[in-house]
């Protein structure tokens, strides 16, 4: 990741942090997490759209969330196995 983000690897390094607690985000969130201005956090957000970390889910041009998709789909994964898990359960009464 260091030398796809240049000089904001810090920033990125943080940024992913965060996501593990806040999977759903958007710039000013990042700017506020960062402490960084509105600037830094966009380019930062882009960035993560480019390596694929981050995915934009409200196709607007304003107000724009971003999805950390790969963390959010291992609980996907996890519960749509124990969704199937579930339906092999008798749950009629005798």
């Amino acid at each position: 990741m260091n030398g796809s983000l240049g000089t904001s690897a810090a920033g990125g390094l943080r940024l992913l942090d965060y996501l593990y607690e806040q999977p759903i985000v958007n710039v000013r969130v990042v700017e506020r997490r960062l402490k960084s201005s509105f600037v830094t956090a966009n380019k930062l957000v882009e960035q993560f759209v480019k390596l694929e970390i981050l995915q934009e889910t409200t196709g607007g041009l304003r107000n724009r969330r971003y999805s950390y998709v790969p963390y959010l789909a291992l609980f996907e994964s996890s519960a749509t196995a124990h969704q199937n898990d579930n339906t092999h359960l008798d749950v009629t009464k005798s």
